[in-house]
């Protein structure tokens, strides 16, 4: 996953990102600091409606003496509690004694759910429940938004309409559930019935759709182009997805067809069965 540097504040994934945030745990002895807003990095790959983001942080004794501070970082956001992922690098924990003004910083990843509203990441016990377990808490006001993607209409009983994206294309395979079904979950080896809308990034030119004539497509998934084997696994019948799949996980530097060279597409993808 590639990580990019988002600098105007956010402004490409995240936005309303304070510039600078200090809180002290109940006994003055430690500060948790994020120096600005532009520092932070995103992924610019949304899985799954996640987005992958980090934290530069920076702890600071402030105490008069040797004090020790163990803890995990966590973010609650809709009542739920995301720990810090150290998938991509990065840290989740700290466990450190610090000599009074003596100060360590690291970098805090967190997996969140598009659109999701981060306002402060904690640090605290591994068994936190709620942001009342913390020792330490730090603003942020962050909202994880996708930036770029095709808008795409969510009536199941009608033909998506796609807003023709204005940006430049992702270079990474972009997955976003417009509707998450309830039925069946896609699997690899899984074959599908679906319907749906092929359109070009370049020129916003919708040039294949299953809805025209009225029938689904059915196919295997391990038959199709690697951006629909990677990108619907895990989709469930009744819903719709959409997909952005760059030219190395579709028709490469060749083309098919209508596909021009080095082409990227926009499916929106609705599952009707799976079996």
């Amino acid at each position: 996953m590639k990580l990019k540097l988002i600098a105007l504040g956010l402004c490409a994934l995240l936005a309303g990102c304070s510039s600078e945030s200090i809180f002290f745990n109940s006994k003055g002895d430690f500060s948790l600091t994020i120096s600005t807003a532009s520092s932070i990095q995103c992924s610019d790959t949304v899985i799954t409606n996640s987005v992958s983001c980090i934290f530069p942080v920076e702890i600071k004794s402030i105490a008069n003496s040797p004090k020790s501070l163990s803890g995990y970082f966590f973010a609650v956001v809709d009542g739920k509690i995301y720990l810090a992922d150290t998938s991509y690098g990065g840290i989740n924990s700290i466990s450190e004694t610090w000599n009074p003004g003596e100060s360590k910083s690291g970098v805090v990843p967190f997996i969140l759910p598009l659109n999701s509203k981060i306002s402060t990441i904690f640090l605290g016990p591994q068994e936190a429940s709620s942001k009342s377990d913390a020792f330490l808490s730090m603003n942020i006001s962050v909202t994880a938004t996708a930036s770029g993607l095709p808008e795409v209409t969510e009536n199941l009983d009608e033909p998506p309409i796609i807003t023709p994206p204005t940006s430049e294309a992702p270079t990474n395979l972009q997955v976003q559930d417009i509707v998450v079904g309830s039925g069946a979950k896609v699997l690899s080896t899984s074959t599908l019935a679906v319907h749906y809308i092929l359109m070009t990034w370049s020129n916003g030119s919708v040039i294949e759709s299953s809805w025209i004539g009225g029938q689904p497509a059915t196919f295997p998934l391990s038959n199709v182009i690697s951006g629909w084997q990677e990108g619907l696994l895990g989709a469930k019948v009744g819903g719709r997805r959409l997909l952005v799949i760059p030219p190395n996980k579709a028709y490469g530097a060749e083309g098919s067809g209508p596909i021009g060279p080095n082409e990227t597409l926009i499916f929106v993808v609705d599952i009707i069965t799976v079996s």
